[in-house]
């Protein structure tokens, strides 16, 4: 145990000392973190519109009167009074005296976009092609203000209506309450999805940075020296133990500088904190132990598989090749739940589940958006432990045989068969 502990530390603290991944981790953070202002940036440049609603009326201005977007307004038929005044209540109308002004506005950049009212129901729009994302949103918020307003100050009118009792009878808002019963469907997916990411990244990026160190030591022969000192199991356990501990730091990283993205986020605007709510609240904590229980299975199984493969070879060319074998099964096993994510109980999915190679994905994947027994998931988990301490026991055995080869090139394969007869 002290042994262990005394390499662990060293592989740990090694680690935290090399600049690169330092710099790994700042790029990561600064990375997550401005991901989050992705839509704010997206919204403030109203890419996709900006979505923003009301009534024909004017009783719903989602912006302050110095906020809202400019529009150049030309009327040349006969419209009633109030529709300039909704157009004014929506925007800040710049008023033109042609449709050759109204083009010109919109070319010299003075408004995004002009309007020209023919009646009350005709309405031309005028914007530059390169904003072409907004077309579709500027037509529908003009169709909808002319809808309203002929509905109310027209045909309404016209009617006899009372329009102030109308318009009561229709603000009258219902009181209906959600009770939700099982899982949220849409926070399940995008757990499951961000999981089976972070999974894919510990196993097969981190899993290489292994693989990697190990040939390194053997092709310095500092291997040599490690295992005349300290014992092969307690090194290679060591390896993979700090392995795992470091990439559970980095997607710490990646969670804390998400949340403190979207704090800032949600102070900036009030509009997200229901959003983070949401989030907070479709969290099961269940889940979210489930899912480290498996990524901690298995990223340590995989780690001892590349750490394994990383002793079979002399030279750092070489690598990539001898860990073919490894890196297969890590996108087979991330392949299988991203395909059938859509249907997580499919034959596939609830296979999967089992194979111990697969299982700390489509599992984690299963158990986040459909209901899984207590039963399913511990013979799942027991599965991924047997199989995990039987792997382990089999790189040590393949570590001690790295150690002593130096001259032909061994595969896994070679290698295992070789452990096996020897026994």
């Amino acid at each position: 145990m002290k042994q262990f502990k005394e390499i662990f530390k060293f592989e740990t603290a090694s680690k935290f000392k090399q600049k690169s991944f330092i710099a790994s981790l700042i790029i990561v953070f600064i990375i997550c973190l401005g991901l989050t202002f992705v839509p704010m940036i997206l919204d403030a440049m109203n890419i996709g519109g900006s979505g923003h609603g009301g009534n024909g009326t004017g009783g719903s201005e989602s912006t302050e009167s110095g906020s809202k977007q400019k529009i150049a307004l030309y009327v040349k038929g006969d419209v009633n009074k109030e529709l300039p005044e909704l157009l004014k209540k929506r925007y800040k109308v710049l008023n033109a005296d042609s449709v050759k002004e109204l083009k010109h506005m919109v070319t010299s950049k003075k408004v995004e976009k002009s309007v020209l009212l023919e009646d009350p129901l005709k309405a031309k729009i005028f914007r530059k092609a390169d904003n072409a994302f907004s077309f579709a949103n500027a037509e529908d918020d003009i169709s909808m203000l002319l809808k309203e307003n002929y509905k109310y100050n027209i045909g309404f009118k016209n009617m006899g209506a009372d329009i102030a009792k109308i318009k009561k009878i229709e603000n009258v808002t219902p009181e209906v309450g959600i009770d939700v019963i099982g899982k949220n469907p849409l926070a399940s997916v995008a757990f499951a999805y961000v999981g089976i990411f972070f999974l894919y990244f510990l196993i097969l990026m981190l899993g290489g940075g292994i693989a990697m160190t190990v040939c390194r030591e053997k092709e310095s022969r500092t291997m040599e020296l490690l295992v005349t000192n300290v014992s092969s199991k307690s090194l290679i356990w060591g390896k993979v133990l700090s392995g795992v501990f470091l990439g559970f730091v980095q997607c710490g990283v990646m969670v804390g500088s998400a949340g403190i993205g979207l704090l800032i986020n949600s102070f900036i605007s009030k509009d997200l904190n229901p959003m983070l709510n949401a989030i907070i609240d479709s969290i099961n904590p269940i889940d979210v132990l489930v899912f480290f229980v498996l990524a901690i299975l298995g990223t340590t199984m995989y780690y001892f598989l590349f750490a394994g493969v990383g002793s079979l070879v002399t030279k750092l060319e070489e690598i990539n090749s001898t860990m073919t074998p490894v890196t297969m099964l890590v996108v087979i096993a991330f392949i299988l739940p991203m395909m059938s994510i859509s249907d997580p109980e499919s034959n596939i999915m609830k296979v999967a589940s089992f194979i111990p190679f697969s299982s700390p994905l489509a599992m984690f994947a299963r158990f986040t958006m459909s209901a899984v027994s207590r039963w399913e998931l511990g013979l799942s988990i027991a599965i991924l432990v047997v199989t995990t301490i039987a792997i382990s026991r089999i790189c040590i055995k393949i570590y001690r045989l790295g150690t002593l080869n130096y001259g032909n090139k061994l595969n896994l394969l070679k290698a295992i068969k070789t452990v096996f007869e020897k026994e």
